[in-house]
């Protein structure tokens, strides 16, 4: 798929665009914001600026596109492949690139020196974000709503080896696809709990700890948790694409990676038809993503 393939897709393809291009909008937009107050992001229209504490360019997106590329290429036309996924983040790591979160550059560097490894040994403290930002990826590309929670509940170990940042993981792409499917939001999300509660343990339970959020509270960190009940409660509150993710993206804090995982959902629900112009023609890697679709 190429950009020029955008103006005749089938809705099933609409929406399988909308999630990874929305992903990489909210990751160039957010980026802009990342570590800053709720009154530190100007009112307005949000545009892509770039700029933010990595002096970005206009539209450039960071790790959380990058590493969706990674899932996305460790599909190509077939079942996944997690070796080939993690060949591909190892070989981003290797380009240096502006910023690296910190659990994944320690599993990274695990993985090169285990290079049978395909998993880190379990670690209840890596609750990063660094796995649910790049789970629609397994939403997009997988089988069924089914396959796409079993695959990313796996290849989230690759980096993060916790329970919370595999179930979320899990449910952001058993949601992608039953958002992709035409489920409308609430039912989509209900069926996507159905899927990965069989995973509960005593103690955490999916539909209690992935609750969206009840208001935009602002959090500074990456925990997974506060990132996917986030963008849970943008999804289920948009009435478009735009106003959900800047409701998103105004709070500041982890603000592209929230925004990424946010626009995954909102563009699973809205489609590429439903993300503003300007920003699908300012996102930077727009076609490199779509010929992984």
């Amino acid at each position: 798929m190429n950009a020029e393939d955008l103006q005749a897709l089938t809705p099933k393809e609409d929406r399988r665009a909308g999630s990874i291009l929305g992903l990489a909008v909210g990751d160039a937009l957010g980026a802009t914001h990342e570590f800053c107050s709720p009154r530190e992001v100007p009112q307005g229209t949000l545009e892509m600026v770039g700029g933010g504490w990595l002096g970005l360019e206009p539209g450039e997106t960071t790790d959380d596109t990058a590493l969706t590329k990674a899932v996305l290429a460790g599909y190509g036309d077939g079942p996944l492949d997690l070796r080939r996924v993690r060949d591909e983040m190892r070989s981003w790591q290797d380009t240096k690139p502006k910023d690296i979160g910190n659990q994944t550059r320690k599993a990274l560097d695990y993985l090169r020196g285990h290079p049978d490894a395909l998993s880190l040994p379990e670690d209840p403290d890596a609750q990063g974000n660094g796995a649910v930002m790049r789970a629609a990826a397994h939403g997009v590309k997988a089988t069924n709503a089914g396959e796409a929670a079993d695959n990313t509940w796996t290849e989230a170990a690759l980096t993060h080896p916790s329970w919370e940042a595999r179930a979320s993981g899990a449910l952001v792409a058993a949601l992608v696809a039953n958002l992709i499917n035409e489920l409308r939001p609430e039912k989509a999300l209900d069926a996507s709990y159905a899927l990965v509660e069989i995973r509960d343990e005593p103690g955490k339970r999916v539909r209690e700890t992935l609750r969206p959020l009840e208001g935009y509270e602002h959090d500074p960190g990456g925990w997974t948790v506060y990132t996917t009940r986030l963008a849970l409660l943008g999804l289920l509150d948009a009435k478009s694409f735009r106003p959900g993710l800047e409701g998103v993206i105004r709070l500041g804090g982890d603000a592209d990676t929230n925004g990424a995982v946010a626009g995954a959902l909102l563009g699973a629900r809205f489609g590429v038809g439903g993300i503003p112009s300007e920003w699908l023609r300012g996102v930077r890697g727009r076609d490199a993503l779509l010929c992984l679709l």
